[in-house]
């Protein structure tokens, strides 16, 4: 009898994606100094802009601030979140979660609302003028 448990192919595939992002999030947050091309070019925030700073103040449980940095921030840490405990429970009860919670969030309804959010974000960032510099 084997009891060895290997992660199916979505689980090593998000948790893949997981520790890329995490490595990348500490690398432009503490080593490389990083300024946005996409504010450097039409000199106009990206949807994407203040997600670090965001991000920082979403581990000290400053939900607000996170909020005014890039209200994309709660959803995307949160969804991440769920994708890292999916794992997890993957691994304990060797059932395939993280499939089915990546089927969820790569569904039609659910990726009409991301659009909707990013389209909501840019156009907040053009009509508030730029927060960083």
């Amino acid at each position: 009898m084997n009891t060895r448990f290997k992660l199916d192919t979505s689980a090593k595939k998000a948790l893949t994606a997981l520790l890329l992002g995490l490595f990348l999030f500490i690398l432009v947050t503490y080593w490389i100094p990083f300024r946005c091309p996409w504010l450097w070019l039409f000199h106009v925030e990206c949807p994407g802009c203040g997600l670090t700073r965001a991000f920082q103040e979403i581990l000290r449980l400053r939900f607000g601030a996170a909020a005014k940095y890039n209200i994309l921030a709660l959803p995307l840490f949160f969804g991440m979140g769920a994708v890292a405990i999916c794992i997890l429970v993957d691994f304990v009860t060797r059932r395939d979660w993280t499939g089915r919670f990546l089927r969820v969030l790569t569904s039609k309804p659910f990726l009409a609302l991301m659009i909707a959010l990013l389209i909501l974000s840019e156009v907040y960032n053009l009509t508030h003028g730029m927060r960083f510099q």
